[in-house]
């Protein structure tokens, strides 16, 4: 059992750094002290936005889950953008730098 579970944390392994560079390069307002548990991330996109994410633990470079919260006439434009954009999503990138969506 103990070889299973240091299997199991050698897997999470890529997650958990991914999410520690994405809590470092962005300002987390949810969750306000994240855990490994947390695969879920909400930050501040400009004022009164934010995105919400969640990384895949299986493939945490993947393009996330995504979910942008704010007033429409913010959030709208933002939406569009990023559809436009998710197909230059190159998931060799972090999460927190993805150097094909601008």
């Amino acid at each position: 059992m103990h070889a299973d579970c240091r299997v199991v944390v050698r897997q999470l392994q890529p997650l958990w750094r991914e999410l520690e560079r994405f809590d470092t390069s962005t300002w987390v307002l949810d969750p306000v002290s994240p855990a490994r548990r947390d695969v879920m991330r909400r930050v501040v996109v400009c004022k009164n936005t934010s995105i919400q994410i969640s990384l895949d633990p299986n493939y945490p470079t993947a393009l996330p889950e995504s979910k942008f919260l704010g007033p429409e006439h913010t959030v709208g434009p933002l939406k569009d953008k990023f559809s436009r954009n998710a197909s230059k999503w190159n998931p060799e990138d972090t999460v927190s730098s993805p150097a094909g969506i601008s």
